[in-house]
């Protein structure tokens, strides 16, 4: 497990197998190669290693030499995800899984204009399994994670993250007026080039120039490989895994204290300015919501609603409820005060027959989805401060897991909202509904193709946000949107739907 692969040729007078060429790393803190694989034409070959990386290399020729250059390979998560969320202007996503990392996924927009996705970040490499994370959408590049601990961590981009955003999925500069505005912001007030991890540490440090990734004492006894792999990635292409593993981190900027528990949800309004979070509970003391100021990082009054584990929390999208669901059985709509401040509105009890998993406002905060472990998702009708059930969907045949509307209204001519519904099977299907009266009608508008759906549990559906960069049709009588899922089968997945007007 010395980290390398080599290609080994008969020598044609001695006999003897000798050692013609050598591939891999030096340095880093990868844990080596377990098996490798010639490509069909013996000009490629492929490598696998611990937690289910992939290495690449191809055979190029350069001044009459052969020489084997790394490329760009697949990656992802190799345990259980738990989280995903776009950054708030749709260029990538954001993933958390069991396997302690997260990772930001975006497009690659290659110069034949081909578009293909990749991971270009790993901004948190943690030791506690990851559960959770959302953007603020008020800080350029910013998201807050929670894992397996009592405490929830800040995290900013950094510099090279940025410039790597640039160079691989916005080579022509396309960056909006705010995204110019908030870079702006970033460059005053002093942006770090990177992050690196303290031995026996937990927390990502800034880093503000390339002698920073080695203190005094490291300086004393680490090789310069060491310290060169550490130093921030600056790419044009998704970065290999070695870079990954260590020169992609995001510098923790803070660390919110506050729950008893483990926590386990994390939600943030829209403008980025308060947040909402849960942990792991068993009494009502324990279940409590804490609301959190994005400027000042400090707690609001808590809202005691829930008696058990709080599973998944959502903001409306003018910002002035708080829609939560819970182990209960039970969802609830707090209502924010002209203070801030905010208090319970209502709590629907008994809303299903078993646990309630999730819950989603519609795109106008008319309506509220909720699913539950009793197969059924319901449709609830929010006016004048009151909850009433509207409808419900046709039983399942597994758990509803997952819930999420389309982020805009009248998806064609003759429906008026979209809703993507995740199974505890790892089935995804979308939902049309018609506003008939002051009620809405249902129906199932397609099922996706087994072969395309996960294996196991959905544990979250995203619409990808739209706007002027990443718009997917000019067909004005069709609309397409980007769905992302992930799940317990370890993967995140993509999927366009196409709805016409008719």
């Amino acid at each position: 497990m010395d980290k390398t692969m080599m290609i080994w040729e008969p020598d044609n007078i001695s006999g003897l197998w000798l050692n013609e060429v050598r591939v891999g790393e030096m340095g880093g803190n990868s844990l080596g190669f377990y098996g490798g694989l010639f490509g069909a034409k013996g000009q490629s070959i492929i490598a696998h290693g611990y937690n289910g990386t992939f290495h690449y290399w191809k055979q190029q020729q350069m001044d009459n030499n052969e020489i084997w250059e790394s490329q760009v390979a697949i990656s992802g998560h190799f345990d259980e995800i738990y989280d995903i969320c776009w950054h708030p202007s749709g260029d990538y996503l954001l993933s958390v899984s069991k396997d302690q990392t997260s990772r930001i996924f975006s497009p690659w927009i290659k110069e034949n204009k081909v578009v293909t996705w990749h991971e270009i970040a790993r901004p948190q490499i943690h030791g506690y399994d990851m559960v959770c994370a959302t953007f603020i959408p008020s800080k350029a590049h910013c998201f807050i994670s929670g894992a397996d601990e009592k405490i929830f961590r800040v995290f900013m981009g950094s510099k090279s993250f940025m410039q790597n955003l640039n160079k691989i999925a916005k080579p022509n500069n396309e960056f909006s007026q705010s995204e110019i505005k908030q870079l702006e912001q970033l460059e005053k007030s002093g942006l770090a080039l990177g992050a690196n991890v303290p031995a026996l540490g937990l927390s990502n440090k800034p880093v503000f120039s390339e002698k920073d990734y080695a203190g005094e004492e490291s300086l004393a006894f680490q090789e310069e490989v060491m310290i060169k792999a550490a130093a921030p990635a600056f790419v044009e292409q998704p970065p290999f895994e070695e870079q990954l593993l260590q020169a992609t981190l995001w510098p923790e900027i803070q660390k919110l204290y506050g729950h008893g528990n483990e926590v386990i949800c994390i939600a943030c309004d829209h403008h980025g300015k308060y947040l909402a979070t849960a942990c792991k509970a068993t009494t009502p003391d324990q279940a409590v919501i804490r609301i959190w100021d994005t400027e000042t990082w400090r707690q609001k009054t808590p809202l005691t609603i829930h008696s058990l584990t709080v599973t998944q929390l959502e903001f409306s999208h003018n910002d002035q409820y708080l829609l939560s669901c819970s182990r209960d059985r039970e969802f609830a709509v707090s209502k924010r005060n002209e203070d801030n401040s905010m208090n319970v509105l209502c709590i629907c009890k008994k809303a299903h027959q078993r646990i309630v998993w999730t819950c989603s406002w519609s795109p106008d905060d008319k309506f509220i989805l909720t699913g539950a472990r009793d197969k059924f998702v319901k449709c609830w009708k929010f006016n004048d401060d009151k909850v009433d059930c509207d409808s419900t969907l046709p039983t399942f045949d597994f758990a509803v897991t997952a819930v999420v509307w389309a982020p805009v209204n009248q998806i064609t001519n003759n429906h008026n909202y979209m809703a993507c519904i995740g199974l505890e099977n790892g089935q995804i299907s979308i939902w049309l509904a018609s506003l008939l009266g002051d009620s809405l009608s249902w129906y199932c508008a397609s099922v996706f193709n087994q072969s395309y759906c996960h294996v196991s549990t959905v544990r979250r559906l995203c619409f990808q946000p739209q706007n002027q960069h990443n718009q997917h049709t000019d067909n004005k009588k069709e609309k397409k949107f980007n769905i992302a899922s992930c799940s317990l089968d370890h993967s995140v997945r993509l999927f366009e739907v196409t709805m016409e007007s008719n």
